[in-house]
């Protein structure tokens, strides 16, 4: 997924438009599918390290890109609330530390 992300924002081929239209509802739909196949709740079944990688990459990655791009993923949606409420994950969104680093994601 990053690859794809870079390309756009390198100039390389994918454009923004068709990261959006094409790319990436492939590849959240095959998310979507696969969260769903282990019941919806964590990717493993139970929560696992899967769970934070993919939900920082929503959150991070592609819904700070594409605002709004996971409206059609209700799984998705589902994970990143249950990931962010988990209570050291709270505290850190919560933290100093993630303040000084939400900047360097928001460029």
């Amino acid at each position: 997924m990053f690859p794809l992300c870079y390309n756009v924002l390198f100039g390389r081929g994918l454009t923004k438009e068709g990261l959006a239209t094409e790319m990436v509802p492939l590849h959240l739909g095959n998310l979507e599918r696969l969260l769903g196949t282990h019941g919806g709740q964590w990717f493993t079944g139970t929560f696992s390290l899967a769970d934070v990688r993919v939900a920082d990459l929503l959150i991070h990655l592609f819904d700070r890109a594409l605002p709004g791009c996971l409206r059609p993923f209700p799984l998705l949606i589902s994970l990143v609330e249950r990931v962010r409420t988990r209570p050291n994950i709270a505290a850190y969104f919560a933290s100093e530390q993630y303040a000084r680093n939400d900047k360097f994601f928001a460029l």
